[in-house]
């Protein structure tokens, strides 16, 4: 019920701030949005990280989850990263100077390129507060593979492990 109060919430505030209501108070209304987006996205995050790290083994369907979730936790910081460029516009800058006209399209291609650690350079956290987050998201992309990795192979070996000791 929280999930979805959360989603409804932000959908609702996310149509007020694209149809330009309460023009005023535009950055207000993005950031209640934002905030109750990262609050959904974060506690999907939470529900499927403790499912998929209480299996017992490996299918086909935990591996997918594994991907979700991945992809998942990009637009996780996707959001966080919108949410520091509503605050501070010079969060993030073009390499070059170049300008782009759609921040969040720009954010969400950041979050992935730092997710996996690809880092173009062609986006760059402009503030303490965007590199910190840029360092936390790509040390959470490849925590997330290695821990994801261990357990489907513990879980896997684990499962061999009790076949044999059945037969």
């Amino acid at each position: 019920l929280a999930s979805t109060l959360l989603a409804v919430g932000a959908f609702i505030l996310e149509c007020i701030f694209n149809f330009h209501w309460l023009a005023p108070y535009r950055e207000l209304v993005s950031l209640i949005s934002l905030s109750l987006f990262a609050l959904f996205v974060g506690l999907v995050i939470v529900v499927m990280i403790q499912n998929l790290f209480s299996q017992h083994t490996v299918t086909a369907d935990s591996v997918r989850g594994g991907i979700c979730l991945y992809l998942l936790i990009g637009v996780f910081w996707a959001i966080l990263f919108e949410f520091l460029s509503v605050l501070d516009p010079h969060a993030f800058v073009l390499a070059g100077g170049a300008e782009s006209r759609d921040a969040r399209y720009l954010l969400f291609y950041l979050s992935f390129t730092t997710l996996t650690t690809t880092g173009f350079g062609d986006v760059i956290p402009g503030n303490e507060m965007a590199r910190i987050f840029a360092a936390l998201e790509s040390i959470t992309g490849v925590l997330f593979l290695a821990v994801f990795v261990a357990q489907l192979v513990n879980l896997h070996i684990l499962h061999k492990t009790q076949l044999k000791q059945n037969s």
